[in-house]
């Protein structure tokens, strides 16, 4: 990019989000919205017709004639499984798709009915109060290579030959393995760094600095396949014939959805994820004669990238092979790999491979080189065996040291400016590399306009603009063992970053440990990305736990403790971060606990048919037939707030004692009305007028610009006379109050069929801090100068029988002097948080709690 600028007009649309800072925002009332949700679906990898799940080898090989129609499932069913979503208390949605399912045809030939097909589910969204992002999804880079994504033309376009994948070691695919129930888990992973995968992302990524003599004979635009004669072919070097084909493909799909359906753009798709779990593959790696420098995964045959090329050339080789642990991956033996002398390299690339007509292979300028690309570029000798340049990918062409982020920023630049060629107002969701540090893009930036980086401060410096920081987080333990440690979690994200001077310091013990390790490893994300690409809202894309724990004894006991534990603990980790917004990985419409989300034995859905419903009479009123399906549903069904006419600074929700407390801070009318906050924008009173906010009309509760909306799922609150809302006295934080009582139903309203709960901010009726809550007359009373205005609300539900399966909870009494203090505690925990993180404090601070 010659400028680092990428500009995006804001949304007009009144249903849009803004971005302020961190959050997003409601355009129409401008209160702060957090977004909760799903990854729809784990099944958009893989095509709906034919059939074709990662385990069945038939067919598999025959990867144009496939169509993704119907995923994430048919438009019949969309009503049902979107009004479940809803039901448990969803706004947000990742939606899945594949590069494949718009290309897989050939080069540039697109899958138009797939592109309306989306666009139906689209509306389907939009029907349901929805919105999404689209999410180009991969896993070490195709199907065939052990994943999802990519076409398959794309590998023979580097001249591999996939069918030979499986004997050269060059991707493990469960579609090819000798027992596809035995799969081992989470091995797929590992394929980023064998050969064929780890090949592919080198090149798509930083194939002009590593493989610069690797061009791809293309038809010229406008030529036509159909003729009797070969036209002269195009020749494309070959990063730029990968990254422009996806990136066209997915711009594609932008385009058609303006053409068709622009009434969608921000009101439903907020914006596009820039490419799922993008890999680093070969580059920084020192020396080939070891694995890749970003390999920390070590599962199954672990060849060297030496090895690996090698072994794609036919030579035997003699392998490491490694296990998995409680604790981690060990070495356990070595063995020999390809005694038979298979290559996975075509000897020739043709033009038949890419799908244009079989007689133009006798055509000479059609017909390519063929072999290991790095052996044709001298990285080795095929003769030998030996290393030539065995720094290969540690160093750019003039010597000087390369990093990941030199080749995965332009490309995120690229990307921007394709998307919003459509779609101008579209949230870019920059996703890092998994477990990697964030890129970072200010420093490029910065660097590019010619300032300096250091001491700019990490508010947006206007290089870039409606983005956000998506990246994942797994708990590596659980999802690669399938079992939930409850006595100790490590903090991998510290660990990482040289946060401790040994690895066992990183250890957090208990669930108090537990849920705190996730807690600081969620913020650190959140933090990182602030400081590495600027103050955006961030999203954690994908978060999970596998439904399969412990040998899948949940599905033949229906006890479901163990995994509402688990994901209690990561969800708790999320709520302990303001402001940090998620999609759960994942809701699978066909799951079935025989074989999962149908993907490399994978199993984390939060919806599966073949789960038995507990019987409603066991907590009556609580659970509906929507319900049906859902697994270890008390864990993701839980209070949040929807709405808040401020900022977010604590959400928290105790599974045990069905208790929700809330906090939210919003700039006083004093310092609204004397024009020292700037924080207008972040919270509606300039559109009831910041002069006459006093006089803001009375407006039913619940339709209010200023009210308060929380989602109260009737699954933990199924009875209005068994909830309590609290109240502290005022003026004054009501933490410091003698007593509390309860809050006058004026204040607030609860719906339990809809699953909500509003409450009506007492500023917008009131001056600051000085209300009307326990009755008393403040009318004669003097305001009082205040910059921000602090809301605590805790609401708690009297805990009903559980469903089957969890444990029973503590019999707990709840007075409300017992609430006042817990909020009290819970509130001086998240001060000293926030300041650890440099979060900035207000030096003067009124409260106006519920509680």
């Amino acid at each position: 990019m010659s400028t680092p600028s990428i500009p995006a007009p804001v949304p007009t649309k009144h249903d849009s989000l803004l971005i302020s800072g961190r959050n997003f925002v409601d355009a129409a009332s401008h209160r702060t919205v957090l977004l909760r949700g799903v990854n729809l679906s784990g099944n958009g990898k893989l095509p709906y017709t034919p059939r074709q799940p990662a385990h069945e080898a038939e067919g598999f090989f025959d990867d144009t004639n496939v169509s993704f129609v119907g995923r994430p499932f048919p438009l019949d069913e969309a009503d049902e499984h979107l009004s479940r979503l809803k039901h448990w208390g969803y706004n947000f949605l990742r939606l899945v798709f594949t590069w494949e399912a718009l290309e897989h045809a050939g080069p540039g030939i697109y899958d138009y009915e797939f592109m309306d097909y989306l666009i139906e589910v689209l509306y389907k969204l939009k029907a349901h109060g929805f919105k999404c992002f689209l999410d180009p999804h991969q896993d070490v880079w195709s199907r065939f290579t052990g994943g999802s994504g990519a076409p398959g033309w794309t590998l023979r376009a580097v001249g591999l030959n996939a069918a030979h994948f499986a004997a050269t070691g060059a991707a493990v695919v469960q579609n090819t393995w000798r027992e596809p129930q035995a799969f081992p888990k989470m091995v797929w992973a590992t394929n980023y760094f064998k050969l064929a995968a780890g090949t592919m992302f080198t090149l798509f990524f930083a194939g002009e600095t590593y493989a610069p003599n690797h061009y791809v004979a293309t038809l010229e635009k406008g030529a036509s396949a159909s003729s009797d004669k070969p036209p002269k072919p195009k020749m494309v070097q070959i990063q730029e014939f990968l990254q422009s084909h996806y990136i066209n493909a997915i711009a594609e799909l932008a385009k058609r959805i303006h053409q068709r359906a622009a009434e969608l753009e921000d009101s439903v798709v907020v914006g596009y994820d820039t490419l799922n779990e993008p890999n680093e593959a070969f580059l920084e790696t020192p020396d080939i004669h070891k694995t890749a420098h970003y390999q920390e995964l070590k599962n199954g045959d672990t060849p060297t990238i030496l090895q690996g090329m090698q072994l794609g050339e036919g030579r035997a080789a003699e392998i490491e092979v490694w296990d998995m642990a409680w604790d981690g991956p060990f070495y356990s033996h070595k063995r020999t790999i390809n005694p038979g002398g298979i290559k996975a390299w075509y000897p020739q690339r043709l033009a038949s491979h890419l799908g244009y007509p079989k007689k133009w292979d006798q055509d000479p300028a059609w017909v390519q080189e063929g072999g290991c690309i790095w052996a044709n570029h001298g990285v080795w000798d095929r003769t030998t065996g030996k290393a030539l340049k065995p720094d290969h990918f540690h160093k750019h062409k003039d010597g000087k040291p390369a990093h990941y982020d030199d080749f995965f920023i332009p490309f995120v630049e690229r990307f921007t400016v394709a998307i919003r060629k459509h779609h101008p107002t579209a949230v870019i969701f920059v996703e890092p590399a998994a477990n990697s540090i964030a890129p970072k893009i200010r420093r490029t930036w910065l660097e590019k306009a010619g300032k300096k980086y250091e001491g700019v401060p990490v508010s947006n410096d206007g290089s870039w603009d409606r983005i956000c920081f998506a990246p994942h987080f797994y708990d590596s333990l659980t999802l690669i063992n399938k079992t939930f440690n409850t006595l100790f979690a490590p903090d991998l994200f510290g660990d990482k970053r040289k946060k401790y001077s040994n690895v066992f310091l990183s250890v957090k013990f208990f669930e108090k440990g537990i849920k705190g390790c996730f807690r600081d490893q969620l913020g650190g994300l959140q933090d990182e990305g602030e400081e590495h690409i600027g103050e955006f809202p961030c999203l954690i894309g994908e978060i999970g736990i596998p439904m399969d724990l412990d040998g899948k004894g949940a599905y033949k006991t229906g006890d479901y403790s163990k995994q509402i534990v688990a994901l209690d603990a990561h969800i708790s980790g999320l709520e302990a971060n303001p402001g940090l917004h998620y999609t759960l990985w994942n809701y699978c419409p066909d799951n079935s606990n025989t074989w999962g989300d149908g993907w490399n034995g994978e199993d984390l859905s939060i919806f599966s048919r073949d789960t038995v419903l507990a019987k409603i009479h066991d907590r009556p009123g609580a659970l509906t037939p929507l319900d049906k399906g859902g697994r270890a549903m008390e864990s993701f069904v839980r209070p949040a707030p929807i709405m808040v006419p401020g900022t977010l600074h604590l959400t928290a929700f105790d599974l045990k004692s069905d208790t929700f407390i809330l906090v939210f801070k919003h700039p006083s009318i004093d310092s609204l009305r004397n024009g020292s906050s700037s924080a207008k924008f972040a919270y509606g009173w300039d559109k009831a007028g910041s002069n006459k906010a006093d006089k803001v009309p009375v407006v039913e509760l619940g339709k209010c610009t200023h009210d308060v909306e929380i989602y109260l799922p009737r699954l933990h609150f199924s009875k209005l006379e068994e909830i309590e809302v609290y109240a502290g006295s005022v003026p004054g934080s009501a933490l410091d109050s003698p007593g509390s009582s309860a809050l006058e139903t004026s204040s607030w309203k609860v719906d339990v069929d809809a699953q909500r709960f509003w409450y009506r901010c007492p500023c917008a009726r009131h001056s600051v801090a000085r209300t009307p809550l326990d009755g008393a007359d403040t009318s004669a009373q003097e305001p009082i100068a205040v910059d921000e205005v602090e809301h605590r609300i805790v609401i708690r539900g009297r805990k009903l029988a559980p469903l089957p399966g969890p444990p029973e909870a503590p019999d707990v009494t709840f007075e409300p002097k017992t609430l006042v203090q817990v909020a009290k505690e819970e509130a001086v925990k998240a001060e000293k948080y926030e300041n650890s993180r440099k979060v900035p404090v207000m030096s003067r601070t009124a409260s106006c709690s519920i509680m």
